[in-house]
């Protein structure tokens, strides 16, 4: 991931809804999600503090949600903070939208 001096392990509080942009240095690596409250979620991230700023597009779905295009997401982790459970998923292939 690079130089030790300027890499270490963000984190990143997430919005509960379908979709938001979350802003991270580029090359950041998604290890963990948790949430603290049942209205507040948490990723960290190993991350590089030199290296550019890019837009990650996180989904956050709750059980018995539906999942369109599921096949282009990839699972980033599940966090249960009673009585609610969320799963929470990075877009790892952008769709084209035909309106």
């Amino acid at each position: 991931m690079g130089d030790p001096a300027v890499t270490t392990i963000w984190k990143f509080q997430l919005d509960i809804m379908d979709e938001q942009t979350v802003m991270m240095p580029k090359g950041a690596v998604i290890i963990r999600v948790d949430s603290p409250s049942a209205t507040t979620l948490n990723l960290w991230a190993i991350i590089n503090r030199e290296a550019p700023t890019e837009g990650r597009l996180i989904h956050v779905y709750g059980t018995g949600s539906d999942i369109p295009y599921a096949e282009r997401l990839e699972y980033l982790g599940t966090t249960t903070p009673y009585p609610l459970v969320w799963h929470v998923f990075e877009v790892i292939e952008m769709v084209e939208w035909v309106g």
